[in-house]
């Protein structure tokens, strides 16, 4: 599997995943589990995706959003309105459903 490949195969699990967070269908716990399981396929890569620098804007925002699944403690992502809509924003342009929002920008672990 490729950088890309890995990116095309899990952004759209990752956005779902957050979406149903967000409507109080997962919970944080299971959220958890995606995130780390995302982490730890990462891992698997080949050497030459250890460059932090992602592809595109949609890939970077896909860094930022699972970051911000780590950063951000249960209550902040459930109750910050502000978080959650950027949590929502990152998910939408995940799905191709907006542009990236400003200021969400991450780089490969």
């Amino acid at each position: 599997m490729t950088c890309d490949d890995y990116f095309a195969q899990h952004r759209a699990p990752l956005a779902l995943a957050v979406r149903q967070f967000l409507a109080q269908q997962l919970d944080y716990d299971a959220l958890q589990d995606v995130s780390w399981q995302l982490l730890g396929q990462w891992q698997s890569l080949p050497r030459d995706c250890a460059d932090k620098q992602a592809d595109s804007p949609q890939e970077s925002v896909f860094w930022h959003l699972l970051h911000s699944l780590h950063l951000w403690n249960q209550n902040e992502l459930a109750q910050d309105p502000a978080l959650r809509h950027q949590l929502h924003d990152c998910a939408a342009c995940l799905l191709g459903e907006g542009p990236a929002p400003l200021g969400c920008i991450g780089t490969r672990p």
